[in-house]
């Protein structure tokens, strides 16, 4: 749980329809036009925003002169802009305490520190230290407690109980009477600026705190600059003024509003953005329907007397503790008039009933749904476009406006579509910042939020696309806040007519791509998040291209090799569409990139096993040809021998054993050379035993053997017949077994050749140890 003093923040500005919580505190004066923040001194100086911590160091350590003196226990805050303050918890010997460091210039009115300082008053804040650190306002306060009445209002929904009512008006009333007795304005009596000591409803020891835009003013003054401060659902309606009126009923007016929202379980105020809370204001009272306490009614009727001079003040509610019951101011915003002199007729929507467009209108921007609901059905528009026609000639409407209201009635015949709700709301309440089903839109931050959520949010997607079939963004471009959206709404049509031809552009430089891009469907316009992309550039071009531009480096460095289409995609940074499609085809630029460095490692392996092998091949190759020459000489021998064998015996005529031996040169060189070949071709690590003449020779050797071991006789006798019928072919055809041996070394050698790829430049000169083709016989070896 932060201190309640480190838990200012941007002013409570919210969007419409919005679930309503209270606002966190101000410390600084939105401009009253956009309810933003306005540029400070040290940024309209220099004409640049520096970080909030410029000029104080690293905010998130203490000063370095408090370093000595106190511990640091918590950073309650570091400050995102330099009109805000770090607030530190820190401890020493005597306690707890709260230090709060503001920028030069920033630490509110001096005279309000001095008192604070000097006197002690009861229920608010005892600064017990003040000076200056580098420049540097800071103060020193006591920590009074670890959470605030906004935190306790949101961690107990509904009516508070009457106890806890009772105790908060009695001490904000001594507080409030306290400091306006020494001419002290808070200006910002927030539930946030509430510290509750104790969680106990009958006495919650409250604390005001947060006096950074206090003013000192024992007399009721305008404030100095046309801007106002404070917290939009507490401000008091002087105080929402262009120059806001700085007096003691402002405060008092806050308190009121306090009371109506512990007593009703909700604030009064259903939206918590200053352009409707100021449009709630300038309407009429607030909804004190809630407030069903018979003695807390009047005390929030009398605080919230929109006359400052018939308001309830210090006297009234010391009255009213008392168990007095002080007069209480008429209402102040009688029902409109019709033009024939008769009240307007009331029509009904969320159980309330609306007399005045304005309050409609913000009942219907809050509640678009169910606007949409009651105007979806014949009945329900017939109704509300009689309710409409009375005000086809009020006096409060000008010719313009009346004949808006005419159209409209006329399109209110069929069922309307979004663009005539949005025509419809900027008649009814025409300081309506730009909004659309409840979501801010405006150009500066409303559109760019939505469109970046919606890539997540259903509903935002939703929106993004009802804002892409319709022409709203020009229709909202008239509100206060809305400058500019038209234009917006031209680029984005713009970006979405460009998307296309960009991917072919990209398809035609790389043809190959085309197919694998047709297998991404979110790279076509009709893809919806890919339309709030694109409006997300439209709306914000300049943080798109800088988000995208940084997206696509770290993928680049991460890329484990360049990919050719990637890098002419991302060539040109300043075009944010060109980014956007990069960063849409990252995912196939890193598959593409990483499938080209595997290859790349393959065919490195593949080389290097490659040379490896042939390293190899190098060492063996006496001993593959040693097997080669064996082979042949197995199946060249035993004719030479039958040769020489019949020439000595004389076993053949002389004629036949020159013609034999005519035959057997050549046939046998013939062997040898096929041989010698096939050896070095196939390679040693497949050539033997399994591809070899000799690997052959002794398989088929052994096979004829173990039969002819197992049966000698018959054996002996099968012998004897091969030699007989080797000598009786030389006798009767000489040539026939050099011819018939050549013949089939021939044969196998060319099956041989087939089993292997034929060698080219670049292809390996045999089979490798990484791809270990086919052996000749059809087997892996």
């Amino acid at each position: 749980m932060t201190d309640p003093e480190g838990s200012a923040a941007d002013g409570g500005s919210r969007g419409p329809g919005r679930p309503q919580e209270p606002p966190p505190p101000t410390e600084y004066e939105p401009r009253p036009e956009t309810g933003g923040i306005p540029a400070t001194e040290a940024e309209t100086e220099s004409g640049t925003g520096g970080p909030a911590d410029a000029g104080r160091g690293d905010t998130s350590r203490l000063p370095p002169p408090l370093r000595a003196r106190f511990r640091l226990r918590e950073l309650l805050r570091r400050p995102e802009r330099p009109d805000q303050a770090a607030v530190y918890r820190v401890l020493d010997d005597t306690g707890s305490h709260v230090v709060k460091w503001y920028d030069r210039g920033r630490a509110g009115n001096p005279r309000v520190r001095e008192i604070l300082s000097t006197r002690q008053l009861p229920n608010v804040v005892w600064l017990t230290e003040t000076g200056r650190i580098g420049g540097h306002p800071y103060e020193v306060a006591p920590s009074y407690g670890d959470t605030d009445l906004a935190q306790y209002l949101r961690d107990h929904p509904g009516p508070a109980d009457p106890r806890l009512v009772r105790a908060v008006v009695t001490q904000l009333h001594a507080a409030l009477t306290a400091v306006h007795g020494l001419g002290i304005v808070h200006r910002d009596v927030s539930p946030a600026n509430i510290v509750l000591g104790s969680l106990d409803p009958a006495d919650p020891e409250l604390t005001l705190v947060d006096f950074s835009i206090a003013e000192y003013a024992p007399e009721e003054r305008l404030a100095d600059r046309d801007a106002w401060a404070g917290t939009p659902l507490y401000l008091s309606p002087q105080a929402v003024a262009r120059r806001q009126v700085i007096h003691p009923q402002a405060d008092w007016w806050a308190l009121g509003m306090i009371v109506a929202e512990l007593a009703g379980g909700r604030h009064p105020i259903r939206h918590s953005h200053s352009g409707y809370v100021d449009l709630e204001l300038s309407s009429g009272p607030p909804d004190l329907s809630l407030v069903t306490d018979p003695r807390l009614l009047p005390l929030c009727r009398g605080l919230l007397t929109r006359d400052p001079d018939r308001r309830w003040g210090s006297a009234q509610v010391a009255e009213w503790l008392a168990g007095g019951s002080p007069p209480v101011a008429p209402a102040d915003w009688p029902s409109p008039a019709a033009p024939d002199g008769r009240d307007v007729r009331a029509f009904p929507f969320m159980g309330q009933e609306f007399t005045d467009p304005v309050r409609l209108g913000m009942a219907f921007d809050g509640y678009w749904r169910q606007m949409e609901r009651a105007l979806a059905h014949g009945r329900g528009r017939g109704a509300f476009t009689d309710w409409l026609r009375q005000f086809l000639a009020a006096p409060r409407y000008d010719q313009a406006a009346r004949d808006e209201l005419a159209a409209l009635i006329e399109l209110l015949q069929r069922r309307p579509g979004p663009a005539t709700l949005v025509r419809l709301l900027s008649w009814f309440a025409p300081p309506l910042e730009p909004a659309f089903r409840g979501e801010p839109v405006d150009p500066a931050h409303g559109l760019a939020d939505l469109a970046a959520r919606a890539e997540h949010d259903q509903r935002a997607l939703a929106i993004v696309e009802d804002l892409a079939g319709h022409e709203i963004l020009p229709l909202l471009d008239a509100r206060p806040g809305g400058e500019g959206l038209a234009g917006i709404h031209r680029d984005w049509q713009a970006a979405r007519r460009r998307w296309q031809p960009g991917v072919e552009a990209l398809c035609a430089e790389f043809p190959a791509l085309r197919r694998r891009i047709r297998d991404h469907p979110e790279l076509t316009a009709r893809d919806g998040r890919l339309t709030a992309q694109l409006l997300h550039i439209a709306a914000a071009p300049e943080r798109c291209r800088d988000v995208l531009d940084d997206h696509v480096t770290r993928r680049l460095r991460s890329l484990p090799e360049p990919v050719d289409w990637y890098r002419w995609l991302t060539g040109d940074r300043r075009d944010p569409l060109r980014l956007l499609l990069a960063d849409r085809l990252a995912g196939l630029a890193e598959e593409e990139s990483h499938r080209s460095r595997a290859d790349r490692l393959r065919e490195h392996e593949a080389r290097r096993m490659d040379a490896a092998a042939a390293w190899l091949g190098v060492q063996e190759l006496p001993a593959t040809l040693g097997w080669a020459v064996g082979g042949a000489g197995a199946v060249t021998l035993p004719w030479i021998f039958l040769v020489g064998l019949a020439d000595v015996a004389n076993l053949a005529p002389q004629t036949t054993v020159v013609t034999a031996w005519g035959y057997a040169v050549p046939a046998a060189a013939a062997t040898f050379a096929l041989e010698l070949w096939a050896a070095y071709r196939v390679g040693y690590l497949f050539y033997h035993p399994e591809n070899s003449l000799a690997g052959l020779v002794i398989r088929q050797a052994g096979r004829a053997a173990r039969p002819v071991l197992r049966h000698r006789v018959l054996g002996t006798l099968a012998v004897a017949a091969v030699v007989g019928l080797l000598l009786a072919t030389l006798v009767l055809a000489a040539w026939a077994w050099p011819a018939g041996t050549v013949l089939a070394v021939a044969w196998w050698t060319w099956r041989r050749h087939r089993a292997w790829p034929l060698r080219r430049p670049g292809a390996p000169a045999g089979p490798t140890l990484g791809n270990r083709p086919a052996s000749p016989t059809g087997e892996t070896p």
